[in-house]
């Protein structure tokens, strides 16, 4: 432990020029709203947004300047071999090198915006992102390290690190996708911390080996680096997906404060969110009668659809929605209700993402939507077994729709408010949508 810490001491004290460096930095940011040409009446705004800016900068340098030095650059340039002739481990050496680095990096980038804070600052939203400015410096420090490195080394090995830095990126995408798709922010911060905390954790394991069992033979130790970094980026692919399935596929008895609604022909409509997953609606479909549940699926927010889910009148077909892959568009999904050990099958997809309301046929065969066509709306009408468009309606008098349902085979009614020469009527009105005919009628007041 003693030769840690004057192993670290005198990295430190090599690096001072560094923090004297960042003092300068910080004066001049601090001082920026009283240079000449710089008017403002928020000082501290201005103030703020140079020092954040500097200490960003700062770090950033820092972190790719020494993680290819502190470590990589002298294996390369064999003045680690020095430090192996002192009575020190290797695991003494291989830590005062990567705890210098980073120490001067996330120390000297904080005294950057440490000296502005006596005359006040106002981060605004970077007062969001601050906290994470550690790891993210960490984490390129420690990446800038295995790139030196794999760029000195051996070709092949030199491609197993980037080949295993590449397999960690479509990991975490492939993991990062269902996040995206159903608008959960918190779950890809999430996600990302956790892929942030293990890279990092795997690349200082890495650099262990490396140390431990390469010492100052650059070959030897690429070898050993190589190989652990392996190791780690399989780690960190599958903690990525994972996280991913156990946020986004909770079990029924997770959700809590859960709302039930009854969607007829037996079943019924959970929605909520669950335990740990913040961000994060669910709606599960159930079968009271069979005891047959659906596994919870993720959606944006409780009222997003309007309604979720749909029993055709006959009780022969459940219906409802989700968001498409892209983002772009909606899936209509379908279970045959009469079959027992039926399983959810995609029937439609490509639907507007504008619609407000839809509604499911008596016999299930066909959906009903409408959506936002510039002032006005537009009606969809859609077989279910082909995928055909049956209908298409410009509804240019309705402004916002509530509510649509079937009357009859042939005939929808809905609820919404009207359009007055491109203004909003403040009443809501009933009408009726004739889909063979495309008639338009529109209830007279009560």
């Amino acid at each position: 432990m003693r030769a840690f810490w004057l192993l670290l001491g005198r990295e430190l004290r090599a690096r001072r020029m560094l923090f004297a460096a960042a003092l300068a930095i910080g004066l001049l940011s601090a001082l920026v709203p009283a240079l000449p040409g710089v008017h403002t009446s928020r000082p501290e705004e201005v103030r703020g947004a140079a020092a954040a800016v500097a200490a960003g900068f700062w770090g950033l340098a820092l972190a790719i300047g020494l993680g290819a030095s502190a470590v990589a650059g002298d294996l390369r340039e064999r003045r680690l071999a020095f430090d192996f002739r002192l009575p020190a481990s290797a695991a003494a050496i291989g830590a005062a090198r990567v705890g210098a680095g980073l120490l001067t990096t996330l120390g000297a980038s904080a005294l950057v915006l440490a000296m502005s804070l006596p005359l006040g600052v106002e981060l605004g939203f970077l007062a969001d992102w601050l906290p994470f400015a550690p790891l993210a410096l960490a984490l390129l420090f420690l990446l800038t390290h295995a790139v030196t490195l794999s760029i000195a080394g051996e070709r092949a090995w030199s491609a197993l690190d980037f080949g295993s830095l590449f397999a960690v990126g479509i990991g975490v995408w492939l993991a990062w996708r269902p996040f995206y798709r159903y608008y959960v922010p918190p779950g890809e911060l999430r996600l990302g911390v956790l892929v942030a905390l293990l890279l990092a954790l795997g690349l200082l394991v890495a650099i262990v080996f490396q140390i431990g069992l390469g010492r100052s033979e650059l070959d030897r130790a690429h070898r050993a680096f190589s190989t652990a970094l392996a190791g780690a980026a399989l780690v960190v692919v599958l903690a990525a997906i994972g996280f991913a399935r156990w946020y986004l596929t909770p079990s029924p008895e997770a959700l809590v404060a859960a709302r039930r609604a009854e969607l007829g022909g037996g079943w019924t409509l959970t929605t909520g969110e669950a335990r740990h997953r913040p961000g994060a609606a669910f709606a599960l479909l159930r079968h009271e009668a069979s005891g047959r549940a659906l596994a919870p699926v993720p959606t944006p927010k409780l009222g997003w659809f309007n309604p979720y889910a749909a029993v055709a009148a006959d009780g022969s077909r459940l219906a409802w929605l989700e968001i498409g892959e892209g983002r772009r568009d909606l899936e209509l999904w379908t279970l045959d209700a009469r079959e027992p050990r039926g399983a959810p099958r995609r029937a439609l997809d490509g639907l507007e993402w504008s619609q407000e309301v839809w509604a499911l046929s008596p016999d299930g065969t066909r959906t009903v939507s409408i959506g936002r066509l510039g002032e006005g709306r537009r009606l969809y009408c859609d077989e279910i077994a082909t995928g055909r468009r049956l209908a298409t309606l410009a509804l240019p008098d309705l402004a916002q729709v509530r509510a649509l349902d079937f009357v009859s085979a042939q005939r929808v009614r809905g609820r919404g408010w009207l359009l007055s020469d491109a203004k909003l009527v403040p009443d809501q009105r009933f009408f009726e949508v004739d889909l063979e005919s495309g008639r338009f009628t529109l209830e007279p007041r009560k």
